[in-house]
Order: structure tokens, then sequence, then C-alpha cells
């Protein structure tokens, strides 16, 4: 059987041919004729799409950054508090600031920014010196509710450990010394040294207010000989010699006036554990 041979189209013929591009882009053209509102609202949708996904990436990032900044002021104002707590008055410029009052600031501060972004990653950190500006400010009893949502919700970790002990400080302040020293003691068996030495002294500090001072004695000597290279054990060699003294007296223990609780007492922060 004869093949058949497919004639071969000369260039004259191809050219005579439509142009596939021309085609379509007047069969567009047709379309857009006749389809122009649909067209024009797919590219209003488009638009509109496009500015308002620029908008909420501009606007998360503006809040991001207002965040970062309404936080960084509430923390100058705390640090500004604690500051004022040690300043001398000036005979140009008079009394240092009510650092009672600066704290009150920054509680504000911090109340205003946990009530407004309840999910923000620096939630715990804001939480602490929230509570700490309760604890400076004598409202002993919202700080040691607010440490102890931060020991439930933290877990293990640094600003756990340093809110555990300050629940003991709420309750120790609040004259609840049973309660306290039980707090104390788990510090004493699972705290890093900075804490363990708090957690005696204080204890300590709770049995002498019981009157039990051979006891407080005992966490007192343990506190000196163990952690002497803390700070917050300075001077215990000196108490130690003065409840001895008072111990010897008639064979009974007598318990000497509680020492006097300063209005804004030293609290443990994440930058440096005060001493008391």
């Amino acid at each position: 059987m004869a093949r058949k041979i497919k004639k071969k189209q000369s260039r004259k013929d191809l050219l005579k041919e439509p142009d596939e591009l021309l085609t379509f882009t007047e069969q567009g053209r047709e379309w857009f004729t006749e389809n122009w509102p649909i067209a024009l609202i797919a590219v209003g949708v488009f638009a509109v799409v496009f500015i308002v996904a620029t908008l909420v990436k501009s606007s998360i990032a503006q809040s991001r950054e207002r965040l970062q900044t309404q936080i960084t002021e509430a923390m100058n104002t705390y640090a500004r508090a604690q500051q004022s707590e040690t300043m001398l008055p000036d005979p140009k410029e008079g009394p240092p600031p009510d650092p009672i009052k600066m704290y009150e600031d920054a509680s504000y501060r911090f109340e205003k920014i946990l009530r407004e972004n309840p999910r923000a990653k620096q939630k715990e950190i804001m939480e602490y010196y929230l509570a700490s500006a309760y604890l400076k400010m004598g409202k002993y009893g919202s700080a040691q509710e607010n440490f102890k949502k931060i020991v439930d919700t933290a877990g293990k970790g640094d600003i756990a450990d340093l809110a555990r002990f300050n629940v003991g400080l709420c309750m120790f302040l609040q004259k609840k010394y049973d309660d306290a020293l039980k707090i104390f003691r788990e510090i004493v068996d699972s705290g890093t040294a900075t804490e363990r030495a708090s957690a005696l002294v204080y204890g300590g500090k709770c049995l002498e207010e019981e009157g039990k001072l051979d006891e407080a004695i005992k966490y007192y000597r343990l506190a000196l000989d163990a952690y002497s290279d803390v700070a917050v054990t300075q001077g215990l060699d000196s108490r130690i010699e003065r409840l001895k003294m008072q111990t010897g007296k008639k064979g009974e223990n007598v318990v000497s006036p509680p020492p006097p609780v300063p209005s804004t007492p030293k609290t443990m922060t994440p930058e440096a554990q005060g001493q008391p």
C-alpha cells in the first residue's frame, strides 16, 4: 500500500493562518467587553485584599512596637522607684520622689498592659514585677496572690523559684509565721544557694517571732556556716550572740521586740536578689 505523503506547508501558507497570541488577545478583549463589570469587581476585590493584608501587617508591627514601649516604660518606672529608696535629700532639689507613689505608677502601668494584652509573651515577667510592686507598696495579700499565681503557672525555673520565696516573704510580713516557715523549709531543700540562704534567714526570723529562739539560732548558724559569702547572712553572728544571751536568762526564752517592718521591704527580683 502506498504511503501517503504529508504535504509540507510553505512559509506563505503559515503566514496566512491566524496568529494564536493575537487570537487569544482578541478573545480576551471580547470577553472583557461583554463582562467588564465582573472583571472590575475581581480587580477591586484583589486590590482590597492586598491593601487589607498590608494594613494588618503594618498594624501588627505597630502594636508590637507600642507594647514593647509600654513594657519598657513600666519597667523603667519600677527601676526609678527602687533607686528613689536609696536617694538622699538634695539641698537644692529638696526631698527625693516618694517611692510608694512611683511603685503605684508602675503597678498601674503593668495592670493596664496585662489587661490589654492577656496573651503577651512577656506576661510572666510583667506579672512578677506587678506582684513585686504590690509587695513594695505594702499590699502583702495582693502580692502573695500574684506570686502564688506565678508559682502555679510557671512550673520550674528561676522566676518560679523567686516567686515561691516571695510567697513566703509575704506570709512572713503578714505574721503568718507557720505558713511562711513551711515555704522556707521547702526552699532550703530544693532552692539555689542564695535562695537557701535567704530561706534559712527568714525561717530563723519566723522561729524567732514565735519565741523558738533555740531553733532560730540553729537556722541562723546553718545559714552563716554554709552561705557566709551571701549578703543576706551578714550580721547573723551578732544576732546569734544576742539570742544566746536571751536564752540564758533564767533558762527561759525571752522574745525580743520584733524589728520594725519597712514600708517598702526588699524583694527578690529577676535582676537582683535583695537583702532583708
